[in-house]
This record gives structure tokens, C-alpha cells and sequence, in this order.
């Protein structure tokens, strides 16, 4: 009586398993920097936006505003951007403008330092200046930005 074998060997399935982790030690660090280019380029954004809306309340108002989202309670809060994703895993970019007077100012992106994650302003003790611009939209990368990010991964 001859037997009909089916299915794969040990060997064989072995071997996918090994494709499938050299695949995955390639692909996984790359996802990691496009998803942190990406987040660095969105604080860009709001960087951008914040310079825009600034620029308009100085031209309104004749000085520029160190307060940056009103609540409907009337209290002025902070720019904070996460991903609700990695909920616990994430580290948040947190934006304020420092000091500003009639003729200047410097809206900030910092990133939390050592410690807890969550939401950091950039005047508390840990926290990493990451991105400035400021009044004439001179734009400012940290040469050394504080971990899990790189100058590379600074956005043009």
C-alpha cells in the first residue's frame, strides 16, 4: 500500500520562518523612522499654523499673543499632540509660544525628557526643545533631538 503524503516538511516551514523574520527585521525599524518623520512633520505643520496665527493677532492687535487654544470655560490651553493609538507607548510633541512681546516670539515643539510620557509643556523640568520658529518664520531643528528621535529625522 503506498501512502500519499501532504503538507510541508519541518525543514521547509523552518526556512519560511526565517525569511519571514529577516522580512520583518528589515521592514519594522523602517515603519518605526517614516512613522517619527511623519509625527516630526506634522509638529511642522502646527508650527507653521501657529506662526500664521500669530502673525494675524499681531497684525490685529499690534503684539503678538502667548496664549494659544481657548477652552469653552475661558481658560487658555496648551497644543498637545499624541497618537491615541499607542495609547501608554507614545511620546507626545507639546507646543507653546515663549515669551512674546509686541515685535517677537517663538512658538516651541518640545518632547517630554526622562519620566512619565504624556502631555509636557515645553516650560516644564525634563522637557526637550525640539522645534522653534519664530516672527521673520526662521525655522529651527535641534541638532540633537532627545531619543527615540535623530537629526535625520528633523523635517526640511
Amino acid at each position: 500500500m503506498s501512502r500519499s503524503r501532504r503538507g510541508f516538511t519541518l525543514g521547509e516551514l523552518m526556512i519560511v520562518v526565517v525569511i519571514i523574520g529577516v522580512l520583518a527585521s528589515i521592514a519594522v525599524p523602517q515603519f518605526n523612522r517614516t512613522v517619527r518623520r511623519g509625527r516630526l512633520r506634522a509638529a511642522r505643520d502646527v508650527l507653521l499654523t501657529m506662526f500664521a496665527g500669530e502673525r494675524t493677532f499681531q497684525a490685529q492687535n499690534n503684539s503678538y499673543q502667548k496664549v494659544l487654544i481657548q477652552s469653552p470655560n475661558a481658560t487658555w490651553l496648551m497644543i498637545f499632540m499624541d497618537n491615541p493609538n499607542l495609547a501608554g507607548n507614545s511620546t507626545g510633541i507639546s507646543f507653546d509660544v515663549a515669551d512674546p512681546t509686541a515685535t517677537t516670539f517663538t512658538a516651541r515643539a518640545c518632547v517630554p525628557g526622562a519620566g512619565p510620557l504624556g502631555a509636557v509643556a515645553c516650560n516644564v523640568a525634563g522637557a526637550q526643545l525640539f522645534m522653534t520658529i519664530d516672527q521673520d518664520n526662521s525655522y529651527l531643528c535641534n541638532p540633537t533631538p532627545p531619543p527615540p528621535y535623530t537629526a535625520a529625522d528633523c523635517p526640511p
